[in-house]
């Protein structure tokens, strides 16, 4: 039996295989560039693997999340501040995780606000200053991310569907079986 994974563990799991990622990353590629530049593309790589996460839970193509990596990537190259970036991020990320599932732009800039700033707040707190403790911050930023398919999310659960909520899987099954 195949037992289909959840938003919310995959974040989790995701943020902890990042976090792993992200020491040897960023050591490996500091002996070969600055260290600053180094990290801006670590987490410019968990950030895109976290995008085609988000990207394929939506259902949407990974078109979505070209224009807003290529821009982040351009930041992590030319950017000198690493603040400048970080915010930036939250905003691409926001931006993506809006373009997967919100409508409200309201709304959105509400849920951003909660979960993003509440991530940022919380890794500020713990005051990172070396590689592991950004990569610790790293994953405690992912379960963090992890609250908004706990909150946010419009999840469906098998005993809580409705017959409009089953006619209307049916349909959709039925057209995407005509449209093949």
């Amino acid at each position: 039996m195949h037992k289909k994974t959840t938003p919310v563990l995959t974040t989790i799991l995701y943020g902890f295989a990042a976090a792993l990622f992200f020491i040897p990353a960023v050591i490996l590629m500091g002996k070969i560039m600055t260290w600053p530049l180094a990290f801006r593309l670590a987490i410019w790589a968990i950030i895109l693997g976290y995008s085609y996460l988000l990207v394929s839970w939506s259902g949407k193509g990974p078109v979505q999340i070209i224009f807003p990596q290529l821009i982040l990537l351009a930041a992590a190259l030319w950017s000198n501040s690493v603040v400048f970036f970080l915010v930036l991020t939250i905003l691409v990320l926001g931006w993506i995780r809006q373009r997967c599932f919100m409508k409200s732009t309201v709304k959105t800039l509400l849920i951003e606000t909660v979960v993003s700033g509440g991530a940022v707040a919380l890794i500020l707190f713990f005051n990172p200053h070396s590689t592991p403790s950004l990569a610790i911050s790293t994953w405690l930023f992912f379960l963090v991310q992890s609250l908004y398919f706990v909150f946010f999310y419009p999840a469906v659960t098998a005993g809580n569907t409705t017959s409009t909520d089953r006619f209307t899987r049916a349909s959709k099954q039925a057209e995407e079986i005509l449209s093949s």
